[in-house]
């Protein structure tokens, strides 16, 4: 039988089951929805925790003197990068040095096709 998710089997000890099935039935919903919900929240909760100790190591070794000013940070692709002033970017830099040196002309769609494979 194929699925649209995958199933995992868990053993649980009695107690768990029984609080498992009463909360399920309070919520009016099945056994392996409300395992889904609490395991979802679960990792939720560990996923915050560890972002409160790396937030915690980073605020104890920040340095104000070190820091970026919002003026000299941007944005590429959704990543941070600072902009130092009077400097072209990496990539304006070898676009500049190859621009010119191509053998053979080819449209963006050509191109694609050739990457795609």
């Amino acid at each position: 039988m194929s699925t649209r998710h995958p199933r995992v089997n868990v053993v649980l000890e009695r107690p768990l089951l029984e609080g498992l099935k009463r909360l399920a039935a309070r919520d009016d919903v099945s056994l392996s929805l409300k395992a889904r919900d609490l395991l979802r929240e679960a990792l939720a909760l560990e996923e915050d925790a560890r972002l409160s100790l790396v937030a915690a190591e980073r605020s104890a070794t920040w340095v104000r003197q070190r820091a970026v000013s919002h003026d000299r940070a941007g944005s590429a692709r959704g990543k941070a990068r600072v902009r130092r002033p009077g400097r072209e970017p990496r990539g304006s830099l070898l676009v500049a040095r190859l621009r010119g040196r191509g053998t053979v002309r080819m449209t963006t769609d050509q191109i694609m096709r050739l990457t795609r494979g």
